[in-house]
């Protein structure tokens, strides 16, 4: 993941990775904030000042030069210089905590703006590779399929960036594995492991409006002792109980106020200045809400699933051949029919079909309220890479005893990913200096 992540980012430079700006801006004021030099606005040092406001969405020689000029920049930049815009809200702190904790290690260091964004970055990836290595240690079933969603060119591209998406979906994959873990090793399960547990589970939640909060009932399933036909709860199975309750009250408040936010009859979307669709008209309208949704899936869901893996990469600007993502998508599928020690039952399965149907309609819904002018028929601003967290659910309910592959098979297997890896990687290259 190290030299795959640092060459994307060497590649897809500050502003390129969706968003970059917004999630620079917000980095830096809860650095500034921190070290107290930050009261009600934003507040940068000079040179990052002149970045932000010169941050690329598609590739250009310019940017690149730029880049790449002062990339080793020792220059310190001191001045702190205020923009118009608010103060970070300290509640994201959540989001970002890595990439702020980089940018006040590299401005203690005095290190340029430069250098200084790619250390946040940096910060970043090193979560996510944290994160990410104890989730494949720790999952029970699926290694294989989860290390390959890992290394997907949409993963490679989010984990060094300044994006919050290398927080969730670092603290997804733990979450999946630990949930799973308690699941088919109950009893196996360390009071340390619950704090692990609930960290990452605070940060899943903190993002998103919780939206992928459902990904924690997923321990709902742990083994429970039956003694004379009554349910008897092992104290490690409370301790569960009451993380999940929590958790799901967590949701349903944040759903709550999300659902009161946008129960208006009328609001304006930010890009279109126009009125946009709210809950209360998809409920007093109902035959023309579901069409809106119908519609959606007709006409999207491919570019979902392609985008998803990372076909079109910065801001739709980078776009790489159909083939390789067709490779990359059958890689997953072969990877999900590992044979495994443990088995997905039933239960299991209906569990992670509902986990992705309700994830699935409440990111459509959102971005339906925050991101659709009414009168569309299509719901506008739903991107691949917002399903990436649910994406090892969607698959490894394929997985099953009569279609599967031996272990042996993997070592002849596992050398394609190397391949695909480097493919991808130099049609990047070709797409964005071409």
């Amino acid at each position: 993941m190290i030299p795959i992540s640092i060459i994307y980012s060497l590649i897809m430079i500050p502003g390129m990775v969706p968003d970059e700006a917004t999630h620079m801006r917000l980095t830096y004021s809860l650095a500034s904030q921190i070290m107290g030099v930050e009261k009600d606005k934003t507040t940068l040092r000079g040179e990052e000042k002149y970045i932000y406001e010169h941050l690329p969405q598609a590739p250009n020689q310019e940017s690149y030069d730029y880049s790449y000029t002062h990339l080793l920049s020792g220059e310190d930049n001191g001045e702190y210089v205020t923009i118009d815009e608010d103060s970070a809200n300290w509640k994201q702190i959540f989001w970002y905590f890595p990439a702020v904790i980089g940018t006040i290690f590299a401005r203690i260091m005095h290190f340029g703006a430069t250098p200084t964004l790619y250390i946040a970055r940096l910060f970043n990836l090193f979560f996510y590779i944290w994160l990410t290595y104890f989730s494949i240690k720790k999952i029970p079933i699926g290694k294989q399929l989860l290390f390959m969603i890992s290394i997907l060119p949409m993963c490679s591209q989010q984990m060094m960036s300044l994006s919050y998406d290398a927080i969730l979906n670092a603290s997804a994959f733990f979450c999946l594995a630990y949930g799973l873990f308690f699941v088919y090793h109950s009893e196996d399960v360390r009071y340390d492991e619950y704090i692990k547990y609930l960290f990452a589970a605070v940060l899943l939640l903190s993002i998103k409006s919780a939206i992928y909060s459902f990904l924690l009932l997923v321990p709902i399933l742990s083994k429970f002792d039956n003694i004379n036909g009554n349910v008897h709860l092992e104290r490690k199975h409370k301790i569960i109980l009451i993380l999940l309750l929590n958790f799901v009250s967590f949701g349903s408040t944040s759903s709550k106020e999300v659902v009161e936010s946008t129960a208006v009859s009328k609001h304006i979307i930010s890009w279109s200045g126009t009125e946009g669709y709210s809950i209360g008209w998809l409920i007093t309208h109902p035959i023309e809400g579901i069409a809106l949704f119908i519609n959606t899936i007709n006409l999207k869901l491919e570019w979902y699933y392609y985008s998803c893996l990372g076909q079109d990469l910065s801001w739709f600007t980078v776009k790489l051949p159909f083939e390789l993502f067709k490779c990359w998508g059958l890689l997953l599928l072969i990877s999900a029919l590992k044979k495994e020690e443990n088995k997905i039952d039933g239960r299991m399965r209906i569990l992670f079909i509902c986990i992705n149907s309700i994830v699935f309609f409440l990111v459509l819904l959102s971005m339906c309220i925050y991101w659709t002018p009414l009168g569309y028929d299509h719901i506008e601003g739903v991107q691949g890479r917002y399903f990436i967290p649910i994406i090892y659910t969607i698959i490894i309910i394929i997985n099953n005893k009569k279609i599967c592959l031996k272990e042996n098979i993997y070592k002849y297997i596992n050398v394609f990913p190397c391949f695909l890896v480097v493919l991808t990687i130099r049609s990047l290259i070709n797409a964005c200096y071409l």
